[in-house]
This record gives structure tokens, sequence and C-alpha cells, in this order.
């Protein structure tokens, strides 16, 4: 027979490996929770591999040699056992590009890059910085509308700023509005009595 301080030997460790059997049981559910949460993605992602082998009439065994992977490699991604490096959703996004610049911009997407990034498509150009003279050129735009109301400068400087302003936010260019502008006068003096 065991005595009690025999059976706390005992008991003791069996508890604390109890402790930590539930403290592995709650990690295990939270990454299987991670796991879960993330299979839309991985999903999704296998899905533009599909796609793209599509699109490009290839196999897995070719996919994998245009990839750099084996054809079992290819086989887990489609069993969504497994999913495409950065690199190799790259080199997809860049064979697709040619055939259909949409699902390869997807695909760069999924590769954390952009069609710039892989060389696919010139980066959109940069506004360029505002002039030095920007000032002095807008003061003449408003001294023109002061002399065509017959106004001092300072009193038009309101009204061009909440026009300009309305123009932005509707999405018309500064063209737009002078053809609009030019267009209602010639239409009105077409009109007027002679």
């Amino acid at each position: 027979m065991h005595s009690r301080r025999d059976m706390g030997a005992i008991i003791a460790p069996l508890s604390a490996h109890l402790r930590l059997c539930g403290a592995y049981r709650e990690t295990k559910g939270a990454i299987c929770g991670t796991l879960r949460a993330m299979r839309p993605m991985l999903d999704a992602i296998i899905a533009l591999t599909l796609d793209a082998r599509s699109v490009l009439g290839l196999t897995q065994e070719t996919l994998g040699a245009l990839v750099g992977s084996s054809r079992r490699t290819i086989q887990r991604w489609d069993a969504r056992q497994a999913q495409p490096s950065e690199l190799e959703l790259s080199k997809l996004a860049i064979a697709v590009f040619p055939h259909d610049a949409t699902l390869a911009q997807k695909l760069a997407h999924a590769a954390d890059a952009t069609l710039e990034s892989l060389g696919l498509a010139a980066p959109a150009p940069q506004p360029a910085p505002p002039s030095s003279r920007t000032p002095h050129l807008v003061d003449t735009v408003v001294c023109a509308a002061a002399e065509a109301l017959g106004v001092a400068p300072p009193g038009v400087r309101p009204v061009l700023l909440a026009a300009f302003r309305r123009a932005r936010e509707v999405g018309l260019s500064v063209e737009d509005v002078e053809q609009a502008m030019s267009d209602a006068l010639e239409t009105r003096k077409s009109r007027a009595p002679r």
C-alpha cells in the first residue's frame, strides 16, 4: 500500500501533466481556429492557381515546371494541403499576364506584389510637385475674373474658391468647366436680340 505521502508524489506530477494537457488543448484549439479562419483565403489562392492553369492550358506537371516545383507540390495545392509561395504566385502572374491581365493582377496581389513590382506594367506617373509659381499663377486667374466682373480681386477670391472646390467634388476638370461656360456664353449671345 502507498502512504498519503507516496500518493501525493504520484498525484502532483499527474495533475501538472493534466494542466499542461489543458493548455495544449487550448493552444491547439486556437491554432485550429486560426487555420479555419485562413481557409477561405487559401481556397481563394488555390482557385486563382486553378484559373491560371486553365488560362495557360497546363497540367499539374507543366505548372510545377513553370513555377519551379514538383507535380506533387501542385497536387498538394489542389488538395488544399499546401499553398503556393509568394515567389511561385509571382511566376504564375508573369506567365498569365499576356493572356489575362486581371487574373495576373489578382495573382500578384496574392503574392503581396503588384504588376508594376513584377515589371509587367509601367508605374503610375507621379503628379508634378506644386510649382513655387503656383500662387502667382492663381493670382492671374483671380485678377482675370475680377476684371471681367469689374470688381476688386479680394471680392472674387472666395467665389472662385467655392466654384473650383465644387468642380473638383463633382469630378469636373478646368477644361470641362471652361468648355461648358464657353458653350453657355455662345448660346446666350446667339439668342440675344441684335
